[in-house]
């Protein structure tokens, strides 16, 4: 009776040592984990669909067009903040800036006034577009930030200086 328990013996280590029960592990993992992305990529495109699609006819670039589409910023249009002011040059479109209604609690609420080429004189929020193409970005105190072809410009208010006269000599002397 020993004996038939030493023939069905099991020994850990001994198998383990094998030199060909690594591999065959290995292959026995590896072809598991093929039939299961088979199972997988079956189940996902089983259901599918396939659609007619239409594509339309690619536009032809213009030398305006591409122009534009080279200065457009790679990763937003940036607007400096009022502090900065000698980064934004003075807009070359004919729009005069007449006035401001800034609100500093709510800039989203701010307009501006602005004067046409036609004469005619308009009130506009940020968001707006201008004649021109222009769009309007961000009103502030003394300024208005435009975005024009893809470059950012600034309406200013006129600065006006004030002329005060002497007072007027009394006409009677006591």
């Amino acid at each position: 009776m020993n004996m038939n328990a030493k023939i069905f013996s099991f020994d850990l280590v001994t198998l383990l040592n094998q030199p060909l029960l690594p591999q065959c592990l290995c292959l026995l993992f590896g072809l598991l984990f093929v039939v299961e992305a088979g199972v997988d990529g079956y189940r996902l495109f089983r259901n599918t669909e396939i659609l007619d699609v239409t594509v339309a006819p690619i536009q032809q670039v213009t030398p305006h067009r591409q122009a534009a589409s080279l200065k457009m910023p790679l990763f937003g249009l940036y607007i400096p903040s009022e502090s900065k002011q000698a980064i934004v040059q003075a807009s070359s479109l004919d729009l005069k800036l007449i006035g401001i209604m800034y609100s500093q609690s709510n800039p989203a609420e701010s307009q501006a006034l602005i004067r046409l080429a036609s004469g005619e004189e308009l009130s506009y929020v940020v968001g707006d577009s201008l004649p021109g193409g222009a769009t309007i970005h961000r009103i502030q105190s003394n300024r208005v930030l435009i975005e024009y072809h893809g470059a950012l410009e600034a309406l200013f208010l006129a600065k006006q200086t004030l002329h005060f006269e002497a007072p007027a000599k009394p006409l009677l002397t006591e």
